[in-house]
């Protein structure tokens, strides 16, 4: 769990080294669970919300956070949305 934590913390530090802003990086769902192959280890999953204002760097901030959990965190999926969908 020590490893998954320090992973996961790489994982929202790396959007800082690419200049996002505190306030525009979230975590707003945390779950814990025992696995279903071996009770006495367990699973969490952490949500990382990350806004972009800056969209010509964010292949870099992707990357970034991407290879910062290296073995002990991993991405399950990537989201995008509109700030305003008024103009869509």
């Amino acid at each position: 769990m020590a490893a998954a934590n320090t992973g996961t913390q790489r994982i929202i530090d790396a959007p800082h080294g690419q200049g996002v802003n505190d306030r525009d990086i979230q975590t707003p769902f945390v779950s814990f669970g025992r696995s279903c192959s071996n009770q006495a280890q367990g699973q969490a999953g952490n949500e990382l919300t990350v806004k972009l204002r800056d969209m010509a760097h964010s292949g870099q901030t992707l990357a970034a956070a991407a290879s910062a959990g290296g073995n002990d965190a991993q991405f399950w999926g990537v989201s995008f949305d509109f700030q305003d969908n008024t103009r869509c």
